[in-house]
């Protein structure tokens, strides 16, 4: 008679690993969410809805000290919420999820930001005006991050920007040929003397 198999542990078995994706969110918060939320600041300046009308500069300066961390936090955490997301339904999933999500962070990012910054708002509109342009870049952001987290970055085949059949290794020999013949072109002709 002969033993069973030996079996992982039942914890080793139903352990599913779960994707990981604050990483991937902090570094797209970076990228995205922050001058987004800079941009919504400075269009609301610019639309008068508050007296002080700073500079793009200062808007993002300001953005990023007082609406950083938070933001960054937040993009973390939808990152992994991104990630957990795509499990069930894929990238567009976690883009819909992360879009969701980070819409309100947005809203609230942008009145952190838009008081930071010394464009308040005097009416009721104003105010409605603030954080819905915030929504819409935090929307806009939130759709990167589940992009971002949302399984394996694309390839530039699946984006469109690099053809399937382009052969990597003809195209850089094609370009070194081409420089090579140019450089002999180009040099002065040797009379022989010194």
């Amino acid at each position: 008679m002969s033993a069973p198999p030996a079996r992982g542990s039942a914890r080793s078995r139903t352990h599913i690993r779960r994707p990981r994706g604050f990483a991937k969110g902090v570094l797209v918060g970076i990228l995205a969410l922050i001058p987004l939320v800079a941009v919504a600041i400075y269009a609301c300046a610019a639309a008068g809805l508050g007296s002080h009308r700073p500079e793009m500069i200062d808007t993002l300066r300001l953005a990023t000290i007082f609406a950083g961390v938070p933001g960054l936090v937040t993009a973390g955490g939808v990152g992994r919420l991104a990630a957990e997301a795509s499990l069930d339904g894929g990238r567009p999933r976690a883009m819909w999820v992360a879009g969701r999500a980070m819409a309100f962070a947005g809203g609230a990012l942008v009145v952190i930001g838009a008081i930071a910054c010394e464009v308040i708002p005097g009416t009721t509109a104003g105010w409605i005006a603030l954080p819905a342009s915030g929504l819409v870049a935090g929307a806009a952001a939130g759709v990167v991050v589940g992009l971002a987290c949302g399984g394996p970055m694309p390839t530039l085949t699946e984006l469109g920007v690099w053809r399937a059949d382009v052969n990597l290794s003809a195209a850089v020999e094609r370009v070194m040929t081409k420089a090579i013949r140019r450089a002999r072109d180009t040099r002065p002709p040797d009379d022989g003397a010194p």
